[in-house]
């Protein structure tokens, strides 16, 4: 059974983005509907422009200090989850940034085939994290480039040392202008509700 969470009061801090990798993505099947297949409403999935990776994600390297939105326990051992900031970096795009801290007391852990969505060559990626809009039925998946890879993190292969954090981010189609929350779900944690989508820093 997960620990509790630790939820944090939100905080629209400004934010620091620099172009790590410049990506043009198609969502395809980005956005579905939790109800069952076919059901009425599902638009189009929006075709983003260039996205840029948010500073330090994918890496041991520390982006601007924030206080965490929320923080978790789950089947990660000796690792907490921390989700840093969800916010729309476009009218049709919104991103994540997580940390995932190792435990100082710990053995460290590998993130390396933990979060992956299931596609093939997922393994390695932070792709399996979702969006969920529970009051309208949506569920929003990771992005994905022309190739097909996810418009997120790649997790490295190897262990992350007690007391330091894997920076990561994924983006994603965003919700309607109208959805202030959603429920983010992280595979090996259990859902994080009603986090707050900030505007564009």
């Amino acid at each position: 059974m997960p620990a509790p969470l630790r939820r944090n009061a939100p905080r629209w801090w400004p934010r620091l983005v620099v172009p790590a990798a410049t990506l043009l993505a198609t969502a395809t099947l980005a956005a579905c509907s939790l109800r069952a297949p076919g059901a009425a409403g599902q638009g189009a999935p929006p075709t983003p422009s260039a996205l840029p990776a948010p500073s330090g994600a994918g890496s041991e390297s520390a982006p601007p200090d924030s206080e965490p939105i929320i923080t978790a326990r789950g089947s990660v051992q000796d690792a907490t989850l921390e989700i840093s900031a969800l916010y729309r970096t476009a009218p049709d795009v919104v991103t994540l940034e997580a940390a995932l801290v190792a435990d100082p007391d710990g053995n460290g852990f590998s993130p390396y085939d933990q979060f992956g969505g299931g596609e093939t060559g997922d393994y390695a990626y932070f792709s399996g994290v979702t969006l969920d809009d529970l009051g309208n039925g949506r569920r929003y998946k990771v992005l994905r480039d022309t190739e097909g890879v996810c418009v997120c993190s790649r997790t490295p292969n190897n262990t992350i040392n007690p007391g330091d954090r894997l920076y990561l981010y994924a983006s994603f189609p965003a919700p309607p202008p109208t959805v202030d929350t959603v429920t983010i779900s992280v595979p090996q944690f259990q859902p994080l509700n009603d986090i707050p989508i900030a505007d564009s820093p």
